[in-house]
């Protein structure tokens, strides 16, 4: 099953951007809340919302396999964690009533103006610890939702590799906890084949969703098929292993989206 992140649509009515999504091709959906005019990170989804959602992922065909709900879980300014909070807890309830089983997040970085950009103290004891309290925080909503939490191992972020991703999973479980497989975010040396098996021994038993984005060798992010990753290794590492969770594309521009469908296709 190859999805894509129904944002890479542009609009803020449901049933055009998964009409559109459709149309290119694809069979599933990472759902954000902005294709409905609320923002990502709505604190309130009234029903009328989610039916307008649900209505439009029955019309075209498509399953919802994740939301987003990527807020900064270490944001050094309490006012926006909290805000957070309200949001995670706001999608959740969303995501049960949409029959959704993945909802995602990020690990969170300190720096105070991009949850995507990287702090020195991200490293730090300290920084390990608050995040945990946020997972303690968020896991509970989660399983009152009969919810999976997806985190993606981010070079910026707290989680920045495969082992701080392997280490979360062993000290919070992984009956709610599971991973977003990104092989472009975990790419750190020239040989990426090695470094793509070597994360995906330790998370493929646990992955529960699988990204798909490119890599230039300058490090931008670029359509699947357009940048490093080789793609028929990609996915024959992970098969091997026995992952076989859905696959969401990002990273590229609208006008890609078609191609990329036809590419994804070929290896998943």
């Amino acid at each position: 099953m190859v999805g894509i992140f129904a944002k890479t649509f542009p609009g803020t009515n449901p049933q055009e951007v998964l009409a559109r999504t459709r149309q290119a091709g694809f069979s599933s959906v990472q759902y954000n809340f902005a294709c409905s005019g609320i923002g990502s990170l709505p604190t309130t989804i009234d029903q009328e919302d989610i039916a307008a959602i649900k209505a439009a992922s029955k019309f075209n065909n498509l399953d919802i396999v994740a939301i987003s709900a990527t807020y900064n879980m270490i944001d050094p300014d309490p006012a926006r964690r909290t805000a957070g909070r309200l949001s995670f807890a706001a999608i959740a309830g969303a995501a049960e009533q949409l029959d959704c089983k993945i909802i995602t997040v990020c690990s969170g970085s300190l720096n105070p103006t991009n949850q995507w950009q990287a702090h020195p103290d991200n490293g730090t004891d300290h920084a390990w610890t608050d995040m945990l309290s946020e997972f303690e925080y968020i896991i509970p909503i989660a399983q009152r939702h009969r919810l999976r939490i997806g985190v993606e191992p981010e070079h910026a972020n707290i989680i920045a590799d495969a082992r701080k991703a392997r280490k979360l999973l062993n000290i919070c479980g992984t009956e709610t906890l599971g991973i977003v497989f990104d092989a472009a975010n975990l790419l750190n040396r020239s040989n990426h084949d090695n470094t793509i098996a070597e994360a995906a021994e330790l998370l493929a038993s646990n992955t529960i969703l699988i990204h798909a984005k490119d890599q230039t060798p300058s490090g931008n992010a670029a359509a699947p098929g357009e940048g490093v990753i080789n793609w028929p290794h990609y996915a024959k590492t992970l098969r091997n292993m026995g992952c076989n969770s859905p696959v969401v594309a990002h990273g590229f521009g609208l006008e890609k989206a078609a191609q990329v469908s036809h590419f994804l296709q070929r290896y998943f």
